[in-house]
């Protein structure tokens, strides 16, 4: 095989990144609620802090960049286009999705990434095609894009946020304000907004019914587009969860108002 002089070739030997941490804070499963917190010191029902910046990519029509703790995704929405391949005329517009996760968002790659990526960019679409005003669209397309640059827990969640704020950023027309969140249900508790080592352990948790519920909702409407469950839990577990989900992404709204309006008044200013 000829020799690529593009490529650079790394170390002839090399030692695993992962001996370098430090294994004093690595997440214990046994910890995961003990003296009234979580590993990372909030409460079973609280979520961690986000942080948003809109028009972040200058050839997107519209953008955000959100970080949700430690999970850090960019979502990109692009100039409307015709709907490609089409024999029949759409009186409604179509949402393509792509999601993908960067080769450095992991600690360690997945080998079934590509129908992780399919299965969240169908739940991601299945979310906006309820909340965009499509009929404004007719045979015309809207191209997401959608890039987890860190991955440490509810991504389908932060997702979903950040990508609903680039459609309104990119000034298309929506019925409200879309908003998400994810629990987990471990061991008969209920964890909003799970952080990926939660997550690991609901996965590896084998003796005990486990799950992980993601839920959007437009709170202006009273309507859920979007649900995504996996695992086994009580019916009162789910429904209890769902309630919680709910009442959060209630109070998400009122942060990403206060976002969309001081975007408002710097564009007016």
């Amino acid at each position: 095989m000829p020799f690529d002089q593009k490529r650079i070739n790394g170390p002839e030997s090399s030692l695993l990144y992962t001996q370098f941490i430090d294994n004093d804070n690595k997440f214990q499963g046994k910890n995961l609620y003990s003296k009234g917190k979580r590993v990372d010191g909030r409460e079973r029902q609280e979520h961690r802090k986000h942080a948003f910046l809109l028009n972040t990519i200058s050839k997107a029509k519209g953008s955000c960049y959100i970080e949700n703790g430690n999970t850090k995704i960019i979502c990109a929405v692009f100039e409307l286009r015709e709907i490609p391949r089409i024999s029949k005329y759409s009186e409604k517009g179509q949402i393509y999705c792509d999601f993908k996760y960067a080769a450095f968002s992991r600690r360690m790659r997945k080998s079934n990434d590509e129908n992780e990526e399919k299965l969240m960019s169908t739940n991601i679409r299945t979310a906006l095609e309820s909340t965009v005003c499509l009929h404004e669209f007719p045979n015309y397309q809207i191209d997401l894009y959608v890039m987890v640059l860190e991955d440490d827990g509810a991504v389908l969640a932060t997702a979903i946020n950040g990508s609903g704020l680039a459609f309104i950023d990119a000034s298309i027309q929506c019925y409200g304000i879309i908003t998400s969140t994810s629990a987990s249900i471990i061991n008969g508790e209920i964890f909003i907004d799970p952080t990926s080592e939660e997550e690991r352990l609901k996965n590896d948790t084998n003796k005990s019914k486990s799950a992980n519920l993601t839920l959007s909702s437009i709170s202006s409407m009273d309507q859920i587009p979007q649900v995504f469950f996996h695992g086994l839990a009580d019916l009162s577990l789910i429904k209890s969860a769902k309630e919680k989900i709910l009442d959060t992404n209630k109070t998400h709204v009122l942060y990403f108002k206060k976002l969309l309006s001081n975007k408002i008044a710097n564009v007016r200013a």
